[in-house]
């Protein structure tokens, strides 16, 4: 169990470095993560996915902590579990199938988003 916690740790590390870095990119970038991957990592039986998956979304809302990520921006959820959080997610493409196509980095900003709005 402590070596999934380091593991965890070090995916929140490693994630969190690469979306801040990239925070500036434009929108319109190319990507290659869609909702659909992400979908598939949360969804999988396999530790190794789901660590990507946890990874993933825990470092995107590590960053919204302190800015905005993609024009998107969430408040209040410093507390919340990783587990809460990829609930949201998944949630959040179950009801909405064409976030499927778009980049995984916009279902999670947009889902923590409408989550946890900034008054």
């Amino acid at each position: 169990m402590r070596l999934l916690g380091m593991f965890y740790l070090c995916l929140f590390c490693v994630f969190g470095t690469v979306v801040s870095a990239s925070a500036q990119s434009p929108i319109n970038a190319p990507y290659h993560f869609t909702g659909s991957d992400l979908n598939n990592l949360c969804h999988s039986h396999y530790d190794t996915d789901y660590g990507l998956c946890a990874g993933y979304v825990t470092g995107i809302a590590d960053v919204m902590l302190q800015q905005d990520v993609y024009g998107a921006s969430a408040c209040g959820h410093r507390n919340v579990k990783s587990e809460q959080l990829i609930a949201l997610v998944n949630r959040y493409l179950e009801n909405n199938p064409k976030a499927h196509s778009i980049p995984a980095r916009d279902v999670v900003s947009l889902t923590l988003a409408r989550a946890f709005p900034c008054d």
